[in-house]
């Protein structure tokens, strides 16, 4: 409770110095803790992770709380887990970097939310769960899109498909539809 407190302090100024080490810790220590092997009350983990959105939210106190949640996947990532439940955990962390990544990007932070994308795409791969990354993918690429970076979106958007497969979802779609965008 202490560090959310502390990093909504720090988000209050909006995306200062300190913050933005706050972030970039967090951030780290999910990326760190994710290639080595990884149970405590994982259904309300994954619970948190579903319910974060922002719609009418105040984006820099909707960060504070996914930063501060990131202690229970971090947490449990770091000690050897089942394959399935490390599974799970990776796609939930997936969740909430991924999330992590659209707010920054809202707020302008565009080298963090790149870094956090990076790292959501690492959780989601590692979950072995095809549509969870590739719609991490699939929504990393909406950012250089608004950009102006074809490239780089189209680059994105075909990862996507391939993760996707050949199933038609809304994430294979929304893959290709942002592959084909007109010059």
């Amino acid at each position: 409770m202490k560090r959310r407190n502390l990093l909504r302090g720090a988000l209050a100024a909006g995306l200062t110095a300190p913050a933005l080490a706050a972030l970039t810790a967090a951030r780290t220590d999910v990326g760190q803790t994710l290639s080595p092997d990884v149970l405590q009350d994982l259904p309300d983990l994954e619970a948190a992770a579903e319910s974060y959105g922002y719609h009418g939210q105040q984006p820099t106190r909707v960060l504070a709380d996914l930063v501060a949640d990131f202690a229970g996947p971090r947490t449990l990532l770091a000690v050897p887990q089942p394959a399935p439940v490390r599974a799970r955990l990776c796609r939930t962390a997936g969740q909430m970097t991924g999330t992590t990544a659209i707010v920054l990007h809202d707020l302008s932070s565009r080298r963090e939310s790149r870094a956090w994308f990076a790292t959501a795409a690492q959780a989601a791969a590692e979950s072995g769960d095809p549509q969870m990354h590739a719609r991490v993918l699939a929504r990393e690429a909406m950012d250089p899109l608004n950009y102006g970076a074809p490239r780089t979106t189209a680059d994105l958007a075909e990862q996507a498909r391939l993760a996707a497969g050949t199933r038609p979802t809304a994430v294979a779609a929304r893959a290709y539809a942002l592959n084909h965008q007109p010059e």
